[in-house]
């Protein structure tokens, strides 16, 4: 998790290892195509004349831009493992697929922890801060990334999808959880290939989590922390039950309201589509 501790801008980054609807986009649609290392999505961006891959972490609302040469740290974001200084800067634009975005405000810091995960150089990570956006539609069947309004949705009976209501946090997308017979916010974020559970979330629901052998070590922006695995025998998401999901554990207490996060990549749906107008989330089934 990044939290940016001057202003409190909140973004996550965690890196280890019923409806029926069809989509119909007009002109004003966007679409960016994306391919996924080892449960992230990069995708190519130019921004001021040199190209490079961006991760999509819809847990981020700020643009971070990979540079080993900071030159202060006015800005500080606070992780699993430790804290991350940055530079604020300006590009004069940013493209990604056929979206583009001028003056952009970014946060420059070293991303080297990410490469090395993804064995590929990493030039920033983007967030739905980047983007205007209604509608956004991950398709991983496709490997696209879709942004349109909500006009651009028909609702017919070629797809089939569970909608649940959904809410924001400084932009951070979340659903409700029901863990036992108790309710708890998790964020969702496609920035992380494991989802997480607070501490003291498993501590009250002791019986419903089961630690398994396996350890593992969680990626972050700043550096890396080990953690260990726990499974969640089922947990209810709104209309959709999950069996099974496994869990890393942090200590997400200085997040107000946030119980969680849950890894997009290790969710069973093959697209899941936010609409922030209604603030609603459909999952395909």
């Amino acid at each position: 998790m990044i939290q940016r501790i001057t202003d409190r801008v909140f973004s996550t980054l965690f890196i280890v290892l019923m409806s029926s609807m069809s989509l119909v986009y007009g002109s004003s649609s966007y679409s960016i195509p994306f391919e996924n290392i080892n449960g992230l999505m990069l995708i190519e961006g130019d921004f001021d004349g040199q190209k490079g891959r961006f991760i999509f972490d819809t847990g981020a609302d700020e643009i971070l831009l990979h540079s080993d040469r900071v030159q202060s740290d006015q800005s500080v974001f606070q992780t699993v493992g430790d804290n991350l200084l940055a530079e604020k800067g300006e590009i004069n634009y940013l493209t990604l697929g056929n979206y583009r975005e001028e003056d952009v405000t970014v946060y420059k810091t070293d991303l080297q922890s990410l490469q090395d995960y993804t064995s590929t150089p990493v030039a920033g990570i983007v967030g739905l801060s980047m983007f205007d956006v209604e509608v956004l539609h991950i398709d991983n069947v496709n490997n696209t990334i879709q942004l349109y309004t909500l006009d651009q949705i028909n609702m017919v009976s070629d797809r089939k999808f569970v909608r649940n209501r959904m809410s924001t946090y400084d932009g951070l997308p979340i659903l409700n959880v029901t863990i036992g017979n108790t309710d708890y916010n998790f964020a969702m974020d496609s920035g992380a290939t494991t989802s997480f559970v607070c501490e003291t979330v498993m501590m009250s629901q002791v019986k419903e989590f089961d630690r398994l052998d396996s350890s593992f070590r969680v990626s972050t922006a700043a550096g890396e922390t080990d953690s260990h695995y726990y499974n969640c025998d089922a947990i209810t998401l709104g209309k959709l039950k999950i069996k099974d999901l496994r869990f890393g554990t942090s200590d997400l207490t200085q997040v107000e309201g946030i119980s969680g996060i849950l890894s997009l990549d290790s969710l069973p749906s093959e697209e899941i589509i936010f609409d922030f107008v209604t603030g609603h989330i459909y999952m395909s089934i």
